[in-house]
């Protein structure tokens, strides 16, 4: 059976193991405009991966010196469709094909894309973005919907029962200290596939197999984050197992166990 991810705060567990996973529109959600209320999900490992690369580098595009040239350029677009659709009202501009619903579309998505660029530039840090909080896996899930191409982000609509949510951690193999910050699970997840193996799917999943260029560029940064948390991969490889936990024994083993680390 396929398993699936989902990541959540630490502040919602509680209501989780009551209520389950509720189709809503969340925080990164609202981040960057989707405005599907449903539960998102990442299909395996690879997938859940993906997703962070994905939410990483859309952060790092929308920050700093170039998500600066991004929000202006965004502004220029929302202002060149009102000027459009102020002559095409007027009927100064009879000759230019598109309609009022057309021009109107495109300013729609020129407003939607300066929203989430706005809203992107709020968290300081990457680290502020991805915040805190846990990995959750889920069985039993049926009615997955997918946005081809992009095969990692996946959702249901429907309600996921909290006997269907486990939450994922690691377990020292020497010490029994156990870990449950996303974090240190994706890189846990990274620290057992090979890179060849996500840049595979990562080029079956997106389809830029013939866009040499996106991809040697994402493959540089996949190694250049190998490299750079190369050490702890190794400790995590070594000494650490992947366990899950059923969330309402979670709940119980973190109010009477101090020895899990956020």
């Amino acid at each position: 059976m396929e398993k699936y991810y989902h990541t959540t705060k630490y502040e919602y567990l509680n209501d989780i193991s009551e209520l389950g996973l509720i189709p809503k529109i969340g925080e990164r959600s609202q981040s960057v405009n989707d405005k599907k209320q449903v539960v998102f999900l990442s299909k395996g490992k690879i997938s859940a991966v993906l997703m962070f690369f994905t939410m990483k580098w859309f952060y790092e595009n929308n920050s700093g010196e170039k998500g600066y040239e991004c929000l202006k350029t965004a502004e220029e677009s929302v202002r060149y469709y009102d000027k459009l659709i102020a002559k095409k009202q007027n009927k100064k501009f009879s000759l230019f094909s598109r309609s009022i619903d057309e021009l109107e579309k495109g300013r729609e998505e020129a407003l939607d894309m300066l929203n989430q660029i706005k809203n992107m530039r709020r968290y300081p840090t990457f680290e502020d973005y991805w915040g805190e909080g846990v990995y959750l896996s889920v069985d039993n899930v049926s009615n997955v919907k997918y946005n081809h191409p992009d095969l990692h982000n996946c959702w249901v609509e429907d309600k996921i029962a909290p006997e269907d949510i486990n939450v994922v951690m690691l377990k020292n193999s020497e010490t029994g200290e156990m870990i449950d910050d996303k974090r240190e699970i994706i890189n846990y997840f990274m620290a057992n596939i090979p890179s060849e193996d996500l840049m595979a799917e990562y080029c079956n999943t997106i389809g830029i197999n013939d866009d040499r260029y996106a991809v040697q560029d994402t493959m540089r940064k996949f190694i250049k984050y190998y490299s750079d948390n190369d050490n702890e991969f190794r400790t995590l490889k070594d000494k650490y197992e992947l366990i899950e936990i059923p969330i309402k024994e979670y709940i119980n083993l973190k109010s009477t166990n101090k020895s899990i680390e956020m």
